[in-house]
């Protein structure tokens, strides 16, 4: 379980210098940040979603 964590975090710093390697350092930095931002919305536009249709908890 540990070498396949390694081997994942390994695949993603490579993948992650091969997509930021043409980008300035300031875009990058947006670009996280505006991600960051709208996955955060996401969860709470999922969260507050009722599961039922017309049905909401109290």
């Amino acid at each position: 379980m540990f070498l396949r964590r390694q081997k994942i975090r390994k695949i993603f710093a490579k993948w992650k210098e091969f997509i930021s390697s043409g980008i300035p350092n300031e875009v990058q930095t947006n670009f996280e940040k505006e991600l960051d931002q709208t996955l955060k919305q996401r969860y709470f536009d999922i969260r507050n979603q009722p599961l039922i249709e017309g049905y909401k908890e109290k």
